[in-house]
């Protein structure tokens, strides 16, 4: 039940964001597909980072190339970049 409460508040937050992007870009008069949202994960432990991809996060974005080395192989290829 916990994980599925932070996978709803997570995609809750996700949401927020994107609804700010996309009023961002009609204020800008751009398409919102030409905004990228890149997911910063300092610090953030591997099972977050896989509920963030599960709801649709495909760019992932980490400081320490060590971290995201570490992380890369702890997560499914192919759905996240």
């Amino acid at each position: 039940m916990q994980q599925s409460a932070e996978s709803d508040a997570l995609a809750a937050r996700l949401s927020h964001v994107q609804q700010q992007i996309d009023a961002a870009c009609r204020r800008a008069g751009r398409p919102n597909v030409s905004v990228t949202l890149v997911a910063v994960t300092k610090g953030v432990p591997v099972d977050e980072i896989r509920r963030a991809i599960e709801i649709g996060v495909r760019d992932i974005g980490e400081n320490r190339v060590q971290e995201a080395r570490a992380k890369r192989e702890a997560l499914p290829g192919g759905d996240a970049r």
